[in-house]
This record gives structure tokens, C-alpha cells and sequence, in this order.
């Protein structure tokens, strides 16, 4: 991780170098098993920021949002509707 870029409402992205794409989805992946979402999110959307095309990373994000979520349908309808993000990763998933 090289530089941060500050979004409104979000983390502060981190730059990625592309030779630590495989390393950080592997740590989102274990930070998603182990319950830590946030943490999860943070380093899904540090890499793609980096490359929007990472399947991976959209999949585990998804994953992380979704557990935010996870007391029911109403709260999952409640995800769609204020998270356009969902929408455009499911979106882009199916393509």
C-alpha cells in the first residue's frame, strides 16, 4: 500500500500495487471468514479502485455486505435500495 485517496462517506482508499492484488483478496477472504467485514469491504474497495475487473474482489465484497445485513430479508431489501453498490456488483457479476 502506497498512497490514500479520501472518498466522502467511505474509508480512505488505499493505492494498491498490482503484485499485492492476490495477497490482499487473500486476506479479505480470511478477514470475511473470521467475522470482520468492515475490514473485508475496506480491502475489497482498495482493489477496486485499483482494477474494477478483480472478480474476486467484487465477490467478497458483495459477501461482506451482505453480512452487514444478515438479520433478515427487510434488512437485505433495505441494503439494495441504499447501497448502489450491491446493485453494480451483482450487476456486474451476472455479466
Amino acid at each position: 500500500m502506497v498512497n490514500t485517496k479520501e472518498s466522502p462517506g467511505q474509508h480512505k482508499l488505499n493505492t494498491i500495487a498490482a503484485t499485492s492484488i492476490p495477497a490482499a483478496l487473500e486476506k479479505a477472504q480470511q478477514y470475511g471468514e473470521l467475522g470482520l467485514t468492515a475490514e473485508a469491504e475496506n480491502i475489497c474497495q482498495d482493489i477496486l479502485a485499483y482494477n474494477d475487473t478483480v472478480d474476486e474482489a467484487r465477490e467478497f465484497l458483495l459477501l461482506a455486505l451482505i453480512d452487514k445485513f444478515e438479520q433478515g430479508p427487510a434488512n437485505l431489501v433495505a441494503l439494495w435500495i441504499y447501497c448502489p453498490d450491491l446493485r453494480a456488483i451483482i450487476s456486474s457479476l451476472a455479466k
